[in-house]
């Protein structure tokens, strides 16, 4: 986990992922909340199941990630008829909420291993093996 709160845009439809989406992009570009946030989207109520007081409805969640980011608690919702106004002022207060905890990533991956969680990226990495010329 980055140590970083995220946003979680929660839809039954695309189509409600889209609208959010399109409000939450016009308050998350502001000088002040530039990457203050991690973001995600989701129509499966499924993926909120590891996240401590979510409940799958429309609208938009801020969660504070454990260690390891795999599971989390609430620390707002925000619903889905929230004006731009009010929504900025939800992310700039739960930014305030949000403390970040200093890692060192040695310890952290290997507290990780001892509880025999294994973190593997979305996107393959690439070899790295250099080629000689």
């Amino acid at each position: 986990c980055d140590g970083l709160p995220f946003v979680v845009v929660v839809g039954k439809t695309r189509r409600d992922l889209d609208g959010l989406k399109k409000k939450l992009a016009g308050a998350v570009w502001k000088k002040e909340l530039i990457g203050k946030f991690i973001f995600a989207s989701t129509t499966e109520g499924k993926d909120l199941a590891p996240i401590k007081g979510a409940k799958f409805s429309t609208g938009i969640i801020v969660i504070k990630p454990d260690a390891y980011g795999l599971k989390g608690t609430v620390i707002t919702k925000i619903g889905s008829r929230v004006s731009a106004d009010k929504l900025e002022k939800a992310l700039l207060d739960a930014a305030k909420k949000f403390l970040r905890t200093a890692k060192s990533h040695r310890d952290h991956v290997r507290q990780g291993r001892r509880a025999g969680l294994e973190w593997k990226p979305e996107v393959p990495v690439p070899s790295r093996r250099r080629s000689r010329r």
